[in-house]
C-alpha cells in the first residue's frame, strides 16, 4: 500500500497537482479540486505586501516589524481562523524572520510547484502572487548578503581579522 501511495503522489507531482496537506499561506486548495491551488484573496494581499517590501529594499527584520506592528495574523493564526484544526505549534503568536524568509524564498509564489522527494518543478500550475523577475531579484539580494556580511563591502574574514588583530585561518589549507 505504501508503495502504491508513493507512486500515486509521484504521478500527481509530475502533473503539477498539489500533493501537500495544507496550501502555502496566500493560497488555498480549490473547493472543486483539492489538487489545485487557488489564490486566497485576503492572505494573498499580505504575501504581495511582503514581496513589495522586500523588493523595495526592506530587510527581513523590517518586514517582521511591519507585520507585527500592524497586528497582521501569522499564517497559522490565519489558518486557524479559517477552520484549520489539529495540533500545530502556534509559536509566540508573532511574525518571525523564519516565516518571512520562507515566504520570500518559496517559488510556489511564482506559480510553480516544487514537490516530491525529487523536488520536481512544474511551472505555471496556479496564479502567481509575485512575478518571476521580482522573485529572482530578491533571491539575488539574499545571496549577495550571505557572502558580504560586513558594511562597506567588507567580508566576514576582514571583519574577523580587524576584530582579532591578526590573520584568521578559516580552514587547514590556509594554515
Amino acid at each position: 500500500i505504501k508503495k502504491n501511495v508513493e507512486v500515486t503522489l509521484d504521478v500527481k507531482a509530475k502533473q503539477g497537482l498539489f500533493i501537500g496537506p495544507r496550501a502555502p499561506f496566500g493560497y488555498r486548495k480549490a473547493e472543486d479540486n483539492n489538487d489545485q491551488l487557488v489564490s486566497d484573496p485576503a492572505a494573498a494581499v499580505v504575501v504581495r505586501k511582503i514581496f513589495d517590501l522586500a523588493s523595495d529594499g526592506t530587510g527581513v527584520t523590517g518586514i517582521v516589524r511591519y507585520l507585527n506592528e500592524r497586528e497582521i495574523p501569522t499564517p497559522i493564526q490565519y489558518a486557524r481562523a479559517n477552520g484549520l484544526t489539529g495540533d500545530y505549534n502556534d509559536g509566540n503568536g508573532s511574525w518571525n524572520s523564519r516565516s518571512v524568509k520562507y515566504i520570500l524564498t518559496n517559488r510556489t509564489y511564482t506559480g510553480a510547484l516544487i514537490q516530491g522527494k525529487e523536488k520536481r518543478v512544474v511551472e505555471s500550475t496556479h496564479e502567481p502572487l509575485v512575478d518571476a523577475e521580482t522573485f529572482e531579484s530578491i533571491q539575488k539580494a539574499f545571496h549577495a548578503k550571505s557572502f558580504n556580511l560586513g558594511e562597506q563591502g567588507r567580508t566576514a574574514i576582514q571583519i574577523l581579522r580587524n576584530y582579532y588583530g591578526r590573520d584568521i585561518y578559516i580552514n587547514s589549507a590556509e594554515q
